[in-house]
């Protein structure tokens, strides 16, 4: 079992998907756990987790120091890491097979949910102060300096 001390500094909103529990721990990586009895499924050792989403099949876990990993949610196997050009990682989030999230003073980020690979970068002239909002293909995000963007993405298939 876990001690209280393992997750005194988590900063992650678990994810309960399938009867797992998947949790992150600042400072001892991600972990998959059974809910009821709290026995270790898996644990990836992963510096700085602040966020995770849940894929079809992945689990996604942001950093404060810039990381975005593609975990398996059977193993917790890494299937990518992507390190961005400016952390942290702030609102990671899965939407239509894509990772949407706000990079530190990058502004808002898309990634491939498959290989982690860039999709867009949008530049915001300011740090991202809150994490991005979707609604189907809306996407609005919060500047540190007062500025509201809202975004439609479209497929473009």
């Amino acid at each position: 079992s876990l001690s209280e001390a393992d997750f005194i500094d988590a900063n992650a909103t678990p994810v309960l998907h399938a009867g797992v529990l998947y949790a992150a721990s600042y400072s001892e990586g991600i972990f998959a756990l059974e809910p009821k009895t709290g026995k270790i499924l898996w644990r990836r050792a992963a510096p700085a987790v602040t966020s995770l989403a849940l894929g079809e099949n992945q689990l996604f876990a942001g950093s404060a120091d810039g990381y975005v990993w593609g975990l398996s949610l059977k193993e917790g196997k890494m299937e990518f890491r992507t390190r961005l050009a400016e952390g942290p990682v702030l609102g990671l989030q899965h939407s239509q097979g894509h990772l949407v999230l706000a990079g530190g003073g990058s502004g808002l980020i898309v990634l491939s949910a498959v290989n982690g690979a860039p999709v867009q970068a949008t530049s915001l002239g300011s740090r991202a102060a809150s994490a991005p909002a979707i609604s189907r293909s809306e996407i609005a995000l919060l500047t540190a300096n007062g500025y509201l963007y809202s975004f439609s993405s479209r497929n473009p298939n």
